[in-house]
């Protein structure tokens, strides 16, 4: 029997306070079966200047 890994993926949203500029990372989260915990893996997706959109307005 073999176990599939699921993946659970999702967007974050971090604000820089200094230059206003928001980064979007997409993160997913994936099991380290050695340590038996939930690791997260972000990647830069994106960058905007416009911090006064709301986070569930499309970039």
């Amino acid at each position: 029997m073999t176990v599939e890994e699921e993946n659970m993926t999702y967007r974050a949203h971090q604000t820089n306070k200094k230059n206003g500029v928001t980064y979007v990372y997409d993160v997913v989260s994936v099991w380290h079966k050695e340590l038996g915990q939930a690791r997260n893996q972000r990647t830069l997706s994106r960058s905007k200047k416009n911090v006064s959109c709301s986070i569930d307005e499309p970039l």
